[in-house]
């Protein structure tokens, strides 16, 4: 046995493959460490809340001891593998050349993979203040797909990925180094030394995503992840068409169709507007964030004339979620993996009620194939979609990961389609300009000065703005105006450190992410009225089809008309970073955060509508009992009903 294992070890030490990572892999730790403080201090707002202290700094680099600790077990695993080999091949058997073949391929993947999983981590920290995930992994290629996500990649990225093959070129085939065991040792020393240092003080000061290399945060969620799938597929199943979230954790009473107010057969066309990422928080505001002015002032000149929903909660924190909601009237399902980007996904869309009457369109400065359910659409005969690429002729722009098309030139392009448009139609047009990392478009479109991140986000509402006037406009010169319904709503929120840490949309699920404007516009076909009580995305495919005088079925949707009675008890939301709130009739918020081992929080918003204050949670009381109880059936509802719609038409 001891044989065994110094021949394990000797050829560990001559493997010139193993030692060449070993150095990159140092190299790209100590960087990624001073890129982090760098970031730290230089960006508007530290990740986490992290103060910008000298200590903080010199805290982030003897977190380094993290690092070496990864690449340790990375070496034991190596010494391992020669371990069972010697068990098997004779001493000279051990580096032959289909061996080293071997190593070349596991060095240069594993280099790839340490190259990736740095930058995405890194680029997750200071986007999105959450470390990188397998929710993150999951969804990225799920959404996109290999090539998309090839495509996407800046040039810069490009040779950062190609940076092992030039390190190999430049190490491996020089003259090997071959560690002794003195060096071997007290690398081992300090490592130990900075790992007992950082129990000490790292872990009190900084966060996981922040202290953890990388790859060890990565496996350690992928471990987490495994374990709660192994406790979901304990939960009973339960399957069937009946998507209706009905009982008395649910509802407060049963509601017949019978009590619907049901109208006469009419053929609106209807107009949905999507705002990328636009929170109910600033849009109105002319105090905190616009220097007195108002950052959507022309939709505010038409609430007094509209179905206002104040309280409004998009169903989820990401836009492909939320947009399956919207054009549904179901909830999305409560897990990581995305329901809504289903290759399979046939449930009903908005465009198959109205019925074959009508034209559909959607028209958007974006790609499609980046975070949208583009095959339901599909699948649902919702096939007109013009995106980046199909607007050739459309100028184009870098925002941040993607290119984008003219946001107003998109405009034009929408309008002319409506007016060429005979039919009944339902137009949806998608803006962009809301979206991370907020473009700075010219002086016209701004109302404060573009010198951060967040002035660049009002501005960009204020353009968001111009586009909702812009069509509705539109729509009164080609006279079209009278027989349209105008849906105008924001996909999600997007959060500025309202509360340490929060950034952007999909990391939390606070008010700032998930409560977005719903505002359903149209003169002739529905009274003004401001809706106080919670609202959801869900609720507006029956509110539309309820208007239009279409009868349904109340048990096809998990939304409420808002032109009748609410029975409800809750709306719910589901977060990306795996959180499940409820929101009561008299708006107690209760959340379940899944992602800090099923810790729970709530706020009684008529008092604290911005969350400053987290009131526990009853674990027994009906709130919590329906959280858990959507968490536990939603799922199966949505593939119950997906199912059939595959075997079936419905």
């Amino acid at each position: 046995m001891t044989k065994k294992i110094h021949f394990a070890f000797e050829a560990y030490r001559s493997n010139r493959f193993l030692q060449t990572f070993n150095l990159i892999f140092i190299f790209t730790a100590i960087l990624y460490r001073g890129a982090i403080a760098f970031g730290v201090r230089a960006s508007e707002a530290a990740p986490f809340a992290v103060e910008k202290t000298f200590r903080s700094i010199v805290i982030l680099f003897l977190t380094l001891a993290n690092d070496l600790f990864v690449l340790i077990l990375f070496n034991l695993i190596w010494i391992f593998i020669y371990f069972l080999w010697s068990f098997k091949r004779k001493e000279s058997s051990l580096l032959n050349r289909r061996k080293k073949t071997f190593f070349l391929i596991l060095f240069i993947f594993f280099v790839f993979w340490n190259t990736i999983i740095s930058v995405s981590h890194f680029n997750a920290l200071f986007t999105m203040n959450s470390g990188f995930t397998y929710a993150l992994f999951s969804e990225l290629f799920s959404i996109l797909g290999i090539r998309n996500f090839v495509t996407m990649l800046p040039v810069g990225d490009f040779f950062l990925l190609l940076t092992p093959i030039v390190v190999y070129l430049g190490l491996a085939l020089s003259i090997p180094w071959k560690p002794t065991r003195k060096q071997i040792l007290k690398t081992l020393l300090v490592s130990a030394l900075l790992l007992v240092v950082n129990i000490f003080f790292a872990v009190k000061i900084l966060p996981d995503e922040l202290r953890l290399n990388p790859n060890g945060y990565f496996f350690r969620d992928v471990l987490r992840t495994v374990m709660r799938k192994s406790e979901a597929h304990r939960r009973t199943l339960l399957t069937g068409a009946n998507v209706y979230l009905g009982g008395k954790l649910f509802i407060k009473q049963k509601v017949d169709n019978e009590d619907l107010l049901l109208k006469s057969r009419e053929y609106p066309n209807i107009v949905f507007i999507l705002l990328e990422s636009t929170a109910s928080e600033y849009i109105f505001d002319t105090e905190k964030y616009a220097a007195g002015k108002m950052p959507m002032p022309y939709l505010h000149s038409i609430l007094s004339k509209s179905l206002y929903m104040s309280k409004h909660f998009a169903s989820n924190n990401s836009s492909p979620r939320s947009i399956f909601s919207i054009f549904s009237g179901l909830y999305e399902s409560p897990q990581i993996q995305f329901f809504s980007m289903k290759e399979n996904l046939k449930v009903p869309h908005l465009v198959n009620f109205l019925g074959p009457k009508y034209d559909a369109f959607l028209v958007t400065p974006a790609d499609t194939n980046w975070y949208f359910p583009k095959a339901w659409f599909k699948n649902r005969g919702f096939t007109k979609i013009y995106d980046y690429n199909k607007l050739k002729s459309v100028p184009e722009y870098k925002a941040g990961p993607t290119a984008v098309r003219d946001e107003l030139k998109s405009v034009d392009f929408f309008l002319d389609i409506v007016e060429q448009t005979e039919k009944p139609f339902l137009g949806v047009y998608y803006t962009f300009a809301g979206h991370w990392p907020y473009p700075n478009f010219s002086s016209e479109h701004q109302i404060v000065k573009p010198d951060s991140s967040l002035n660049r986000y009002i501005n960009n509402l204020f353009m968001q703005d111009k586009v909702i006037e812009k069509i509705i406009t539109g729509l009164k010169e080609m006279d079209k105006f009278n027989n349209t319904i105008f849906v105008i709503v924001g996909d999600h929120g997007e959060a500025f450190y309202q509360h340490p840490g929060n950034r952007v949309h999909s990391g939390e699920s606070y008010n700032e992410n998930i409560v977005s404007p719903l505002v359903i516009y149209s003169p002739r076909y529905m009274i003004s009225y401001k809706v106080k009580y919670p609202t959801v995305h869900a609720d507006i495919v029956p509110t539309l089809l309820e208007i239009s005088g279409i009868p349904y079925k109340k048990e096809q949707f998990q939304g409420e008309s808002l032109n009748t009675k609410a029975v409800r008890r809750y709306v719910f939301t589901y977060g990306n970073e795996n959180t499940l709130t409820a929101v009561s009739t008299d708006l107690l918020k209760m959340q379940i955060l899944r992602k800090d081992e099923g810790s729970c929080r709530s706020f009684d918003l008529k008092v604290d509508w911005k969350e400053a204050k987290n009131l526990g949670c009853d674990t027994t009381s009906n709130q919590y009992k329906a959280i858990e109880a959507f968490f536990r059936l939603q799922p199966d509802i949505l593939k119950g009903y997906n199912d059939l719609c595959n075997r079936s038409t419905c």
